[in-house]
């Protein structure tokens, strides 16, 4: 077990100095030590504190990637970030495909999907709005 314990500390060490470690796959392009079979032997991929490593990698990079896309002048990158950060009625806002629909006096959004079905089913059996 000593063998492992090591392993986990070099491991580590090898994803905090590698930022591009955002997969346990990318492990092995860097730490060089063990084979893959024996990386998943000794069930590393398991290993909490190599988990938190990549995970802090991972997150790092998602800022990075974040704060560029505000500061783009690229409107689809600013919209990408607009879409992480608005809340759903501005999501929805933003979606093309949704319909504001009045129903009995209350007002609800329905997919483009749902009214296209709707139609669809209506012309099917005949009862179509031009009929009424």
């Amino acid at each position: 077990m000593k063998a492992r314990k090591k392993h986990i500390e070099d491991i580590v060490k090898c994803v905090e100095s590698h930022k591009d470690i955002l997969f346990f796959s990318d492990i092995l392009d860097h730490y060089h030590d063990l084979k893959e079979s024996q990386f998943y032997n000794l069930k590393l991929n398991e290993c909490e504190e190599i988990k938190s490593a990549i995970n802090r990698n991972r997150a790092t990079a998602k800022h990075h990637i974040r704060t560029k896309w505000i500061q783009s002048e690229n409107p689809t990158l600013q919209i990408a970030a607009y879409r992480i950060m608005a809340t759903e009625d501005e999501r929805r806002a933003l979606e093309m495909k949704y319909s504001d629909v009045k129903v009995n006096g209350n007002v609800g959004v329905v997919s483009e999907e749902a009214i296209n079905n709707l139609i669809d089913t209506l012309e099917r059996n005949g009862k179509t709005s031009s009929d009424a």
